[in-house]
């Protein structure tokens, strides 16, 4: 995606500004041609790693995180945020491309923005594959979580689920005095 952005904006530069010492108009368009056409591939390059990578990742990495009581709510919220990123950065988009100079600079900052998610991903983002929800919490919140998720219960009235099944609901029920003997600590 990086890759596919700093070609986006060397192209969309070179079509622009392309070799203006030319004397010959028609070599001048024949080279913007070609710049056109090498911004072509860079752009469906660039589509094709966005929709491999950055598209999917939201929603997925989300809910390998999350626990499924605060699923919903999370989900939500970082749907917002994604549109909300997306709504500002297509704002931005369309004002960079009045300006002659910023036909090139909006790739160069958006290249910039992919590597710090990559960095983002590489260094603060743990291996959630083969892991349950709460061993990646456990992971990234620390040997402090189940106080934590005690404590969040409580403060947003989390009731403990009755279901059908005996020997599912005799589990729950000596979780549930883990979590009661876990608030007394």
């Amino acid at each position: 995606m990086f890759v596919a952005l700093i070609g986006l904006s060397y192209t969309m530069h070179e079509a622009n500004y392309g070799d203006e010492a030319d004397s010959d108009a028609l070599d001048r368009e024949e080279y913007k041609h070609s710049d056109r056409a090498a911004f072509l591939f860079f752009l469906m390059l660039f589509v094709l790693a966005a929709s491999i990578g950055f598209s999917g990742a939201v929603t997925g990495l989300t809910s390998e995180v999350i626990p499924n009581y605060l699923l919903g709510t999370a989900v939500s919220l970082c749907s917002f945020v994604g549109w909300f990123t997306n709504f500002i950065v297509n704002v931005v988009f369309l004002d960079f491309l009045d300006n002659p100079q910023g036909k090139w600079y909006v790739f160069i900052i958006l290249a910039f923005n992919v590597a710090l998610a990559y960095l983002f991903v590489m260094l603060c983002v743990p291996e959630t594959i083969g892991k349950s929800v709460k061993e990646n919490l456990m992971e990234i919140i620390g040997p402090d979580y189940k106080r934590q998720q005690v404590k969040m219960r409580k403060e947003y009235e989390i009731k403990f689920v009755k279901v059908k099944t005996e020997r599912i609901q005799e589990d729950l029920d000596a979780r549930k005095d883990t979590y009661l003997n876990l608030n007394t600590i």
